[in-house]
């Protein structure tokens, strides 16, 4: 059953939703986890944290990082919007211009935004907002998004 569920939006494979949807913690213990990696350098894992206040077994972490990367790897198959949106971040940090965390940080405002039924923002606008990057570095990553072969095969498999 859950092996075949098309994944809409990376979003939706956020380890502490999963988590919930799993009816392994509640939303409150992850918002409260969440609020823990505020501030803190490095940013530590929301498992860790989970784990670390005993509401997670690091099994079960360890469960929910597997139908992460599962998923994921379809994304980049059948998703392409998506497989787009993670190849930003990917890029933004391959090319020196931003720090994984920073990359990181506006993937779960993203996240955020999902769970509260918002508009979910660029990533690159994200990051803008955030001083990680310009706005000639996101044009750059754009046009780095747009001619990458792997975001144009998850076109092709979208579209198919």
């Amino acid at each position: 059953m859950e092996r075949n569920k098309i994944v809409k939006r990376p979003a939706e494979m956020l380890l502490g939703r999963l988590a919930v949807e799993r009816g392994w913690v509640s939303r409150a213990q992850v918002e409260a986890a969440l609020r823990a990696q505020e501030g803190r350098r490095p940013v530590p894992p929301l498992g860790v944290l989970l784990v670390e206040q005993g509401a997670l077994r690091q099994d079960q972490v360890n469960t929910l990082l597997e139908t992460q990367v599962r998923a994921f790897a379809r994304l980049d198959l059948r998703r392409g919007e998506d497989a787009r949106g993670w190849l930003f971040g990917y890029l933004a940090v391959e090319r020196g211009f931003a720090r994984r965390e920073q990359v990181n940080a506006a993937l779960r405002e993203q996240g955020r935004a999902s769970e509260a039924g918002r508009p979910i923002p660029p990533l690159g606008r994200l990051l803008e907002e955030q001083g990680a990057l310009n706005e000639r570095q996101v044009a750059e990553l754009l046009r780095l998004q747009e001619e990458s072969p792997r975001a144009g095969a998850a076109e092709a498999e979208a579209g198919a």
